[in-house]
């Protein structure tokens, strides 16, 4: 059986009601592909069937497994996502870089720690209970090729959250902390005794424009919020700070919910790279849909919106990554493009879009952020109930056999 590429677009309705064709082999004929689809891209390619196209992980309490059906994931009770073991950032950076030359992905795992992605290698997970277990991992940037990710700690889900800085006199709340990537740890660069935030303030909110960050921070207060704006630098490399010296080494200033708001508000897509406008071109015009985009950069990943301003009532989303030689995204039901050429590999088509499907996931199950390491693609998926996030993992995909099987 053979797997065709998608070769157009996605129906302007909600994502689960949309039918596909798989990379599980679900034969679907052209004939059944919604009817304003565009017709097939020139220079697509198709590629065999095979069993170790892809590989299903999951986490559990303990670590990181694999699984040959995602069926067989045992069901895990669910909670709030703040508070679940998910993937809740992925990427990479222009120097992010293995011994090999390949560039590794690294991906934030909420409660457990770190994962790394070496193209070819089986995915790592370095977990750290000290860091992780009692708050919850948020953003995701990228430092001279070194992952920083956030840490908060939600006052209405997390019951531990009022009493662990009292239970523990002089223990320091992890702010920013970075990724030794030689080591593979984590380390605390900036507290929030470091900013001199009160107990029950929460930064819940940063984006990295490549010289300061800027913070929303949320305060809980005998049951009222009230949120600030601050704005951080240093003069010194963040990556050289810790707890005990960042104090005095970086420079905080108040910043307003208007510079914030415009820090985050969605880019209309005709304003997107060219890049990324060139990789979904094949979507049709009045198809309402947002995207999030990361760069080699590894900068705070800007959203990109095709619809009503603010993208409020967009449902069909994405996520993007832009990199030197070629540009991919992944829709959350597993619609997937991608341009350029692997590393080691020669360009595909020319360089125009391709567009594929990864397995379809059952109800209630979504795909989320991802990374390509080498000719390998690991994309995150999870089991959602509104606010309340189950079991969750990602699945390793072969882009030698998906893209290049036919090539060669």
């Amino acid at each position: 059986m053979k797997i065709l590429p998608f070769a157009s677009g996605i129906r302007s309705f909600s994502v689960p009601a949309i039918l596909f064709l798989i990379l599980l082999g679900v034969p679907v004929s052209c004939s059944k592909i919604p009817q304003h689809t565009p017709a097939k891209q020139s220079g697509t390619v198709t590629a065999e069937k095979t069993d170790d196209t892809h590989t299903w992980y999951y986490f559990t309490v303990r670590g990181l497994q694999k699984t040959d059906d995602l069926r067989h994931v045992p069901a895990v009770p669910l909670k709030p996502w703040t508070e679940s073991i998910r993937i809740t950032a992925a990427g990479s950076s222009e120097n992010s870089g293995s011994e090999s030359g390949c560039p590794q992905g690294y991906a934030v795992v909420n409660r457990a720690g770190i994962l790394v992605f070496k193209g070819g290698q089986p995915p790592q997970l370095f977990d750290d209970k000290a860091l992780f277990t009692d708050t919850t991992a948020g953003d995701l940037v990228f430092m001279n090729g070194t992952p920083v990710y956030s840490f908060y700690r939600n006052v209405f889900f997390n019951s531990t959250a009022a009493s662990i800085t009292a239970a523990v006199p002089g223990r320091l709340r992890t702010f920013l902390a970075q990724f030794k990537t030689d080591e593979h740890i984590s380390c605390p660069v900036i507290s929030y005794e470091n900013l001199k935030l009160p107990d029950n303030s929460e930064i819940t909110g940063s984006v990295w424009n490549g010289r300061r960050f800027l913070c929303s921070v949320k305060q809980v207060d005998g049951g009222k919020i009230h949120f600030s704006y601050i704005s951080i630098g240093s003069r010194f490399s963040l990556l050289s700070l810790s707890p005990h010296n960042a104090a005095e080494r970086i420079d905080t200033a108040p910043a307003t919910v208007t510079e914030f708001r415009a820090a985050q508000t969605p880019v209309p897509f005709p304003n997107a790279p060219i890049k990324l406008q060139h990789l979904l071109s094949a979507l049709p015009r009045d198809m309402q849909f947002s995207v999030e985009c990361r760069t080699e950069a590894g900068l705070t990943p800007c959203r990109y919106v095709q619809g009503p301003a603010g993208g409020q009532d967009v449902s069909i989303t994405a996520t993007a990554y832009i990199a030197n030689t070629w540009a991919a995204a992944v829709f959350s039901d597993g619609t997937t493009y991608f341009s350029g050429t692997c590393y080691g590999r020669p360009v595909l088509s020319g360089g125009t879009s391709i567009p594929f499907r990864l397995p379809k996931l059952p109800a209630g199950f979504t795909y989320g952020e991802f990374v390509i390491s080498g000719t390998e693609l690991y994309v995150a998926w999870e089991e959602t109930a509104f606010f309340q996030t189950g079991r969750s993992g990602f699945i390793a995909v072969d882009l030698d056999k998906i893209l290049y099987g036919s090539n060669r």
